[in-house]
């Protein structure tokens, strides 16, 4: 089983370490692929997304921000599977996340 999760990150250097660290410390890399949606943040993220991720996580830079949410998560999830593939589930977030033990497998469960 494997989730596509997509999230969306606009600057914020400090939450999107935060989200992302917290969830490859308490996921199982094997469950998901990350794609990291940047909607035309000063800095990429990929300059602060450590190298240990990069066999589940890819990003994708728009440089002029869209604006509306919906459609930078919209090019996410269509870049999300034009490079991972069609996954069993799509997980949408934000960098404003924190991750905690577990989380996945009860949402996995859940959705079983």
């Amino acid at each position: 089983m494997k989730v596509n999760m997509v999230m969306l990150v606009k600057d914020r250097e400090r939450l999107t370490q935060q989200a992302i660290g917290s969830l490859y410390d308490t996921t199982d890399n094997l469950l998901f692929n990350l794609t990291v949606v940047d909607d035309g943040s000063k800095q990429s993220p990929m300059e602060f997304i450590p190298e240990v991720h990069a066999d589940n996580c890819t990003t994708l830079r728009i440089e002029d921000s869209k604006g509306i949410t919906g459609q930078a998560r919209n090019l996410g999830v269509y870049w999300a599977e034009k490079y991972w593939g069609r996954g069993d589930y799509l997980y949408l977030t934000d960098n404003d996340m924190y991750f905690t033990p577990g989380w996945l497998e009860k949402l996995l469960e859940a959705w079983e």
